[in-house]
């Protein structure tokens, strides 16, 4: 049983684009935490100018939900291509085997209805 080239590179895209989604979901969760300590930490009080922490301030909120939405949305993406890559698999590799299957059974009839004796055990002469 062979699956066909679409398919495989069809599993390969789903993987791979779930792999990148996941990575990007790690990146931008470190990127976004960096982004949120160095604005809003204690320690970062005296280094931001009070204008921009006026400024920063304002937004923390909109800042904050994004650290999370972001992140979030990249691991749903790629754990959602992951799956669907490797239901996409299982479904070709089942559909590879029901048309073997399928094609061995016509061909056994086709055999059967070219000589009908051939296969008939009960017939004794």
């Amino acid at each position: 049983m062979k699956l066909s080239s679409r398919d495989t590179q069809t599993t390969t895209v789903f993987v791979l684009t779930g792999v990148a989604f996941l990575m990007a979901a790690v990146l931008s969760r470190q990127l976004w935490m960096a982004i949120f300590g160095s604005l809003y930490s204690p320690g970062a009080q005296g280094l931001v100018s009070p204008e921009l922490a006026a400024r920063t301030g304002a937004i923390e909120n909109a800042i904050n939900l994004t650290m999370y939405i972001m992140p979030s949305a990249f691991a749903c993406l790629g754990v959602g291509l992951l799956v669907s890559g490797l239901l996409w698999y299982v479904l070709s590799t089942l559909g590879a085997w029901y048309g073997e299957r399928h094609a061995r059974k016509l061909q056994a009839r086709l055999v059967y209805n070219d000589n009908p004796d051939a296969g008939d055990r009960t017939h004794h002469e």
